[in-house]
């Protein structure tokens, strides 16, 4: 009998034990299941874009994508903001300055696609601002996106890329010969006003307001040597004038800011500048006088 219970007692402790080491195999070998999934199942990130920036024109600007390994099965985003309103922007895309794009072509691994910019540029709700602008510079970047379900997670956004928009388009500038013989007052033979609107009617030399009729006068006068005030505000009212249709050079808003200054309250039919004022106004004449001839051989 006494070795009937002691069989029994080795049984259930044997049993015991294997039981215990079973439930915590089993647990161990889940666990390991379950991680191995999901590290199975993680998705992998997609290498980050480049962009080259196109040479761009009024017309067209084209700028080439190009992709890693993995390449951008999902297509990509673009997003992109001038550089003024990026550094205004405290050099942040979050806000309302930046524009952006999407597009669900597949860029395949190892390899590079152009696009053009044209193509979407203000077309979107957001209008974007960016029928863009001559000589601008524009701050981009760059993500690739992923496929809903595939085993890829999108990019990272890229570091920003600069791209300048197309030089403008040079408008000449005419001399004061131009401007004193294609006036509605004062016309030569076939030629007709060229005057700009905002000049009409009236200008302010200096201080003082001219009417048409008096700036005309004034165009009319002689190159008198010993009147450097004539010749200045000659070559005033054409720097102001080629302002007016667009024309533009360095420097020349501060000569025009200058020559006013010097004029000042003057009269410019009868006044006359000191010595001191004769040398300034020389050198202030020269570079109007640079600005309205630029495009002349």
């Amino acid at each position: 009998m006494k070795k009937i219970v002691y069989l029994l007692i080795l049984v259930m402790t044997f049993s015991g034990c294997s039981v215990d080491s079973f439930e915590s195999n089993e647990n161990i070998t889940s666990a390991n299941a379950k991680t191995n999934k999901e590290q199975n199942n993680s998705p992998v990130e997609l290498e980050t874009p480049t962009i080259l920036c196109g040479t761009a024109t009024s017309e067209n600007w084209p700028i080439t994508i190009a992709v890693g390994a993995l390449g951008a099965p999902g297509g990509f985003s673009i997003e992109w903001m001038t550089m003024d309103d990026f550094e205004s922007n405290g050099y942040e895309w979050v806000g309302e300055l930046s524009c952006g794009y999407r597009s669900d072509v597949a860029i395949a691994v190892n390899s590079s696609t152009s696009i053009d910019l044209a193509n979407f540029i203000g077309q979107d709700e957001q209008d974007c601002y960016l029928q863009w602008d001559c000589e601008e510079v524009y701050v981009f970047r760059i993500k690739a996106d992923n496929v809903q379900g595939n085993e890829f997670r999108q990019s990272k956004w890229s570091e920003n890329f600069d791209c300048q928009a197309q030089p403008c388009e040079m408008i000449c500038p005419y001399g004061k010969g131009y401007w004193k013989n294609h006036s509605e007052t004062n016309p030569s033979d076939n030629q007709e006003d060229m005057w700009p609107e905002m000049y009409e009617e009236k200008m302010t030399l200096g201080t003082e307001e001219y009417l048409r009729d008096e700036l005309d006068n004034i165009m009319d006068l002689s190159n008198d040597e010993g009147n450097g005030i004539r010749i200045l505000a000659q070559h005033l009212i054409a720097a102001k004038l080629n302002v007016a249709i667009g024309a533009s050079m360095d420097g020349i808003d501060e000569a025009i800011s200058q020559a006013d200054i010097l004029i000042g309250e003057k009269d410019i039919m009868t006044g006359t500048f000191t010595d001191e004022q004769k040398e300034d106004s020389e050198a202030i004449k020269d570079i109007l006088e640079t600005f309205n001839e630029l495009c002349e051989d």
